[in-house]
């Protein structure tokens, strides 16, 4: 009851047509958001008392969670389209999103956590009858790391990801 999150979001996008066949759209996110997501394990009335007896010492499960969290998160996204003609056309993607936690020091908790993903994606789209196909492949770059007591743990990995985005339109 005593939470008082606060988050503030904003973003950018942009356009331009260079001509009718090349096109350019951007966009930015930056997320900033600051909670305290308090998780209480341990409840103060046992449901189903009489047919479920429960410890009612339950201390030493208590994990009980009060931390201040802080959220910096960073989307953006570059896509060029190339008009192929009235039914197709081929879109390539740049994009990332960067992304840091860390928690309160003064908890003797201090910890750190990042998480980045680069991508490159080609799609191409065409339309035919009343089917409308995107399929295409992204090329991404995760990497997450931690940092806590000193101690930093990182792993990075490659991932090619096909795709394939399809719309069946009845009636115009």
């Amino acid at each position: 009851k005593d939470n008082n999150p606060f988050s503030l979001n904003q973003n950018l996008n942009a356009y331009y047509t260079l001509n009718e066949k090349n096109i350019f759209a951007g966009f930015v996110q930056h997320l900033y958001q600051k909670e305290d997501p308090f998780y209480q394990a341990i409840v103060t009335q046992q449901p189903f008392a009489q047919i479920l007896p429960l410890d009612i010492n339950q201390d030493r499960f208590n994990i009980n969670q009060d931390k201040m969290i802080e959220t910096n998160k960073l989307d953006s996204k570059i896509d060029y389209y190339y008009v192929i003609n009235d039914k197709s056309n081929l879109n390539l993607t740049l994009g990332t999103t960067q992304s840091r936690q860390f928690t309160d020091a003064s908890l003797n908790n201090d910890v750190v956590y990042r998480f980045s993903d680069v991508f490159l994606g080609a799609h191409y789209k065409f339309k035919t009858g009343i089917f409308t196909f995107t399929p295409g492949v992204t090329l991404h770059n995760y990497n997450v790391a931690s940092e806590q007591l000193g101690i930093e743990t990182s792993e990075n990995e490659w991932k090619l990801l096909p795709d394939l985005y399809a719309i069946a339109e009845f009636k115009q």
